[in-house]
């Protein structure tokens, strides 16, 4: 066993040895995340280095609350406290103690993830477009 398939298991067991099977789900690969997204309320961005996270700006546009580490791609997508959680790179307990605090208030965890659906439309296509249509017109003018 090698690659993904390897980390699955060691996660799975990780798993059943903390009692969290119903908790804790491994959905597999699905082509339809959207509707993934929408069942679930939280969503967690643990990555070591990350640029401008699609998989992020999709979770906020479903409503979940997320968390992430204070990366360049979060820092530019995520508003600390407003429309997600945003923890010190790599502290790994930090990132613990906002993830208990997510799962134990669900007052919280609708705030943020409405706050999100509204907040990560600036980076819908329209917008996007737009601010490069600027961009060029003001490199051309000047």
């Amino acid at each position: 066993m090698t690659g993904i398939w390897r980390y699955l298991k060691l996660l799975e067991e990780l798993v059943s040895e903390k009692g969290l099977e119903d908790r804790v789900h491994f959905l597999g690969f699905h082509s339809d995340v959207q509707s993934i997204m929408k069942k679930h309320s939280i969503y967690c961005l643990t990555s070591r280095s990350e640029g401008f996270s699609l998989t992020l700006t999709e979770a906020m546009a479903s409503g979940m609350a997320t968390i992430s580490y204070e990366l360049t791609g979060p820092q530019e997508i995520t508003i600390n406290g407003i429309d997600g959680t945003l923890i010190e790179n790599q502290n790994i307990e930090r990132f613990v103690e906002g993830l208990k605090i997510l799962m134990d208030d669900k007052d919280l965890r609708y705030r943020l993830g409405m706050r999100a659906i509204e907040d990560v439309k600036r980076f819908n296509k329209t917008v996007v477009v737009a601010r490069w249509e600027r961009l060029l017109s003001n490199l051309i003018e000047n």
